[in-house]
């Protein structure tokens, strides 16, 4: 059999070696490059398309929104398939990835030998999402656990955070929610990003998917 062609997109120097050095351990894969910046790695597959990208979903505050990254590269690039890797647990974003047409998710403190897993997983058409991943995926078994909806989402934050989050789907603005409460804007940004960052997203865009998607 062929070998499984490669790409990595991390904007991580260190993470990128790591990566680099197991990968090239491995006989049946073939890294045909390793990117810190998302028009590097565009321009790489418009000159050869790999078989998987392992794509970092929270790249840098200068680069493309992750999902819409892996909407685009889905769309231009339908015969490759988008593992992602990332230092977050991202539960509640397992069903916006998955129609954006992501196949898998690997967390960047998994064991060499689980990522080989989910490469090859991938690389073969299967999808590969970790077992506490709920979602709706063509190979998930099990059906999606009862209660996974907002409400079992938003458990995952601190009551404040949950103030937040409620009022900013109910379409109050940043200020008006600082107001309501009696909080500085600056503390109402910052439980809103924290809880940003325990639902797995990063935008306001997703927020909103996610809402609609669960």
């Amino acid at each position: 059999m062929s070998k499984i062609k490669l790409m990595l997109l991390d904007d991580h120097d260190v993470v990128r070696a790591g990566f680099m050095f197991f990968l090239s351990k491995l006989d049946d894969v073939e890294v045909l490059g390793s990117f810190g910046r998302v028009a590097d790695l565009i321009a790489a597959m418009r000159a050869q398309a790999p078989d998987v990208v392992l794509l970092d979903y929270a790249l840098g505050k200068d680069e493309v929104d992750g999902l819409l990254l892996v909407q685009s590269l889905c769309a231009r690039f339908p015969s490759c398939r988008v593992l992602i890797v990332s230092a977050l647990d991202v539960p509640a974003a397992k069903p916006v990835l998955q129609r954006a047409g992501a196949q898998g998710f690997i967390n960047k403190s998994a064991s060499t030998m689980d990522i080989t897993k989910a490469i090859r997983l991938v690389a073969y058409g299967y999808q590969s999402w970790p077992d506490d991943l709920p979602g709706e995926g063509a190979d998930d078994a099990a059906p999606m656990p009862g209660g996974f909806g907002m409400d079992a989402l938003l458990a995952k934050l601190s009551p404040r955070e949950r103030e937040v989050i409620r009022c900013y789907l109910d379409g109050m603005s940043v200020s008006e929610i600082a107001q309501k409460f009696a909080r500085s804007v600056k503390t109402i940004s910052t439980q809103k990003q924290a809880a940003f960052e325990k639902l797995g997203i990063k935008s306001d865009r997703e927020l909103f998917m996610l809402k609609n998607d669960v």
